[in-house]
């Protein structure tokens, strides 16, 4: 594995993959066994840092994000994968499909026949959160954190009517469970009167301040003036797509701003797969990693098959 930043002429590869996290490093692997020249570039800056653990990951439950990342890369070793903990700043894929694409940092230009865009999704906390709670304490994920705090309070905060809806998803862990959502509509809704025939309590509002106290419980404050004691807080809709290499590499998204894909990832380009997170937001990690294999299977493919009829 090639770990530079020095500069360099530019490099040919078979696929260049922007983005470090768990689709990409997946992807690397599989097209490193495929005999497929390949350079991972991007920052080390994954979504899932701030968590101390990982989870719903078969025989690696519990694995701490720093050490599923660090094996995940050095097991590119074997496979002469270069690696480039860069940021980038440009993507160019001509849209006809002519190429070569191009990766830029602020040090090298790489330039491959193929590109997998695995740049994750980014994460935006409110303000009102306390640091170093993110990915702990409070989290945007049931599935990823809630067991964690089975037979806490929990607190779930959100702008629409899908808070809620997640909400429903933490019951079986809480010991007590309200809702804050900024919505009106939702309060009346249907998955609002199964979270109090639950027992919970759902209000109208926003969080506009929070604090942590040294036994690690919070109290949030919410704009009706209420304080709120408790263990667990997930926010919904934390979460935003990053669109700067969308929107550079010009492919079809839909009314949501998610880019349009085939079952294997590839986009109205050519030459782009994207994967992970970047091409569906709601997946968890061992479903990022999954996409970043079937991407690289048909990455595989395409390149095996160019130019047959």
């Amino acid at each position: 594995m090639t770990d530079s930043r020095t500069s360099e002429a530019p490099a040919a590869y078979d696929v260049a993959i922007v983005g470090m996290g768990a689709a990409g490093l997946a992807a690397a692997a599989v097209l490193g066994r495929s005999g497929r020249s390949v350079a991972v570039v991007g920052t080390r800056d994954r979504g899932n840092a701030g968590a101390t653990e990982v989870h719903n990951l078969p025989y690696a439950e519990g694995i701490a994000p720093e050490d599923l990342y660090g094996r995940m890369e050095r097991e590119l070793d074997r496979y002469g994968t270069s690696v480039f903990p860069e940021t980038v700043e440009k993507l160019s894929a001509p849209a006809d499909g002519a190429g070569p694409v191009t990766v830029e940092t602020g040090s090298r230009v790489l330039v491959a026949s193929r590109l997998l865009l695995a740049n994750g999704v980014e994460n935006v906390p409110p303000p009102w959160v306390p640091q170093d709670t993110w990915g702990t304490t409070v989290f945007d994920c049931p599935f990823c954190h809630a067991y964690e705090h089975r037979g806490e309070d929990f607190a779930v905060v959100g702008p629409r009517q899908m808070t809620v809806q997640v909400a429903l998803l933490c019951v079986a862990h809480a010991r007590s469970l309200v809702v804050v959502v900024a919505d009106a509509e939702a309060v009346g809704s249907s998955a609002a009167e199964r979270v109090r025939e639950l027992g919970g309590e759902v209000l109208h509002g926003e969080i506009v301040a929070a604090e942590r106290h040294p036994s690690g419980q919070l109290t949030l404050v919410t704009s009706g003036g209420r304080d709120l004691a408790v263990g667990a807080v997930l926010v919904s809709g934390a979460t935003r797509m990053r669109r700067q290499f969308v929107d550079q590499l010009d492919v079809r998204v839909n009314r949501f701003g998610i880019p349009e894909l085939d079952a294997d990832g590839k986009s109205s380009n050519p030459l782009v797969w994207i994967a992970g997170t970047a091409a569906a937001p709601n997946y968890v990690l061992v479903e990022a990693m999954g996409s970043g294999i079937r991407s690289a299977m048909a990455l595989h493919k395409d390149l095996a098959f160019e130019g047959l009829h």
